[in-house]
């Protein structure tokens, strides 16, 4: 018996981690871009409060690793969070014996249900099912659905967010410089290499670009939960010219997506109750799994 709110099995490639305390996704250099992410915003981060007087600027950096911090916690909680993965039932073709088939149904409490009514589809990085799904993003490391999106989302928002202050503060600072060997009779403004200039208006220019690129993303999902549809959906058009069931007005959405309760992992679940056997495919491929 497995013990109790432990991952033991792998899924796809979503493979058990810490102990089996959560399940992450193992994908190609290709497909994850995590380092890169945190890169993106603790060298910035750590640059701006470096660049800046600490005595006059001591709130705004604070904020800026406050930000920094809640960018990263909901970028961590993205990644180890399980999305959603529902257990693929066997497709008809492979069921009678004519080869590869496509996958169409899922299992839910032992019962097989049609993908579209869980709005699932399979993931091509993961390889796995995903309840809700949204889409696969790299720079997170996981497929978003279900059970993370409410991290993602919040990820895009304290990113913007961590934007907007370093870019301001750093224009700011920028403003307030007399760059040493210029002249300039105003006492106001404070003297420094002209290095420090430069350097400062370059992360202004790099935060404007983040901001415009992380914002519009944000912006474009908070569309998306103010209609209740995913972005898988949007951009199949599966709801073009019809009404989307799933769209109950847009306080009714946004109420629903900030309070509806994140589920237990299905996969846990089953773990838990030693319903999942392993099958060894020819290819030894260690995400391939059955109920039993």
């Amino acid at each position: 018996m497995a013990r109790a709110g432990f991952y033991t099995t792998s899924h796809g490639r979503h493979r058990p981690c810490c102990g089996g305390r959560c399940l992450v996704a193992h994908v190609d250099s290709e497909n994850n871009a995590v380092g890169a992410s945190v890169s993106l915003i603790v060298v910035p981060t750590c640059a701006f409060a470096a660049l800046v007087p600490l005595r006059d600027y001591f709130l705004l950096v604070a904020l800026a690793f406050a930000l920094l911090a809640l960018s990263l916690g909901y970028l961590v909680l993205a990644l180890v969070t399980e999305p959603g993965i529902l257990p693929p039932a066997p497709p008809d073709a492979l069921a009678n014996g004519r080869g590869r088939g496509r996958v169409t149904h899922v299992i839910v409490h032992g019962e097989k249900v049609d993908l579209r009514e869980k709005r699932a589809k399979m993931c091509r990085q993961t390889e796995n099912c995903v309840e809700d799904f949204d889409h696969y993003c790299p720079w997170v490391g996981n497929a978003v659905g279900r059970r993370n999106y409410r991290y993602f989302v919040g990820f895009l928002v304290s990113v913007t967010g961590l934007c907007v202050v370093v870019g301001s503060a750093s224009a700011l600072r920028v403003a307030s410089l007399n760059v040493a060997g210029l002249k300039n009779d105003d006492d106001s403004y404070d003297e420094e290499p002209p290095w420090k200039a430069i350097a400062l208006a370059v992360l202004v220019v790099y935060t404007v670009v983040v901001f415009f690129s992380v914002g519009s993303l944000a912006v474009y999902h908070f569309r998306l939960v103010g209609v209740n549809e995913t972005t898988n959906e949007n951009i199949r058009g599966v709801f073009a010219g019809e009404d989307n069931p799933h769209d109950r007005g847009c306080a009714a959405n946004v109420r629903e997506f900030l309070r509806r309760p994140k589920p237990e992992s299905l996969v846990l679940q089953l773990d838990r109750d030693d319903r999942l056997t392993r099958v060894e495919d020819d290819d030894d491929d260690p995400g391939g799994i059955e109920l039993v």
